[in-house]
């Protein structure tokens, strides 16, 4: 096959129609509003190191790991900690942080 000709990656075959029953909130989630001040180190934010080791994303110079957290990493429970992100090495992009039930994504610049 020449380089960028064209071919058939996948097949589907549909078993059955579905009705579409998907419905649109009528009111979005209401996020809490925080203020710096009430956080447990609003005077000493912790820092986290952004960075690059070889071709693997690092959090304070520890290869990040999706499924694993470190004590570094943890919060507790009904806790509001202001976390700094440092960029590390050169490569800027999104961050995106879980909590609450709800994604929020930051810009961190290179």
């Amino acid at each position: 096959m020449p380089n960028g000709e064209p071919f058939d990656l996948l097949t589907v075959h549909v078993a059955k129609a579905e009705a579409e029953t998907r419905i649109l909130p009528t009111k979005l989630a209401t996020l809490a509003s925080y203020h710096v001040e009430e956080a447990s180190n609003a005077d000493k934010p912790r820092q986290i190191a952004l960075g690059m080791s070889g071709m693997n994303w690092t959090l304070n110079d520890k290869i990040f790991e999706m499924e694993a957290v470190t004590l570094a990493e943890t919060v507790k429970l009904g806790n509001l900690e202001v976390w700094e992100f440092v960029n590390a090495g050169n490569a800027g992009g999104m961050m995106g942080m879980m909590g609450d039930g709800m994604m929020r994504n930051y810009w961190i610049e290179a």
